[in-house]
């Protein structure tokens, strides 16, 4: 009886400590990700900036350091409607992550910002304002 309960505590303590070295595993494996080509991604540490992490395979520590913004920094496209019903079609890249992530404003509320607060919309104001904001103008459609 006393051998039964013996292997029964090996038992229990080999198992236990399996289960500890996979929980490990697990956690260390969540802070794996990729990070694709023409993107970027904005790294916090207890809740502060840390850096900005560009394309390919990364590993951080979670509890400690999380991603809070994913952006893609190629050109791109957006199309907006204004309020007056005339829509604009704009070309624009992320030039400052950083500053873009922590505007809080995303492209077609600024269009639709410019324009209340302009008569008309025109290359220079776009670019004044798109640089406030991280971003490079790079192009305007109008229909």
């Amino acid at each position: 009886m006393i051998i039964l309960i013996a292997k029964f505590d090996l038992f229990l303590l080999i198992s236990g400590l399996i289960c500890v070295l996979l929980g490990g595993l697990i956690f260390l494996s969540i802070g794996i990700y990729r990070v694709k080509k023409d993107h970027a991604v904005i790294i916090e540490k207890i809740n502060t900036y840390h850096k900005i992490i560009y394309s390919g395979w990364h590993y951080y520590l979670p509890i400690i350091y999380r991603r809070v913004g994913y952006y893609c920094i190629a050109p791109q496209q957006r199309k907006v409607t204004l309020d007056n019903g005339k829509q604009l079609t704009v070309t624009y890249q992320i030039e400052d992550v950083k500053l873009y992530h922590y505007n809080h404003i995303s492209v077609e509320n600024l269009l639709i910002k410019i324009r209340n607060e302009n008569e008309s919309i025109n290359k220079e104001i776009l670019e004044s304002e798109f640089k406030k904001r991280g971003l490079i103008f790079l192009s305007l459609k109008d229909k």
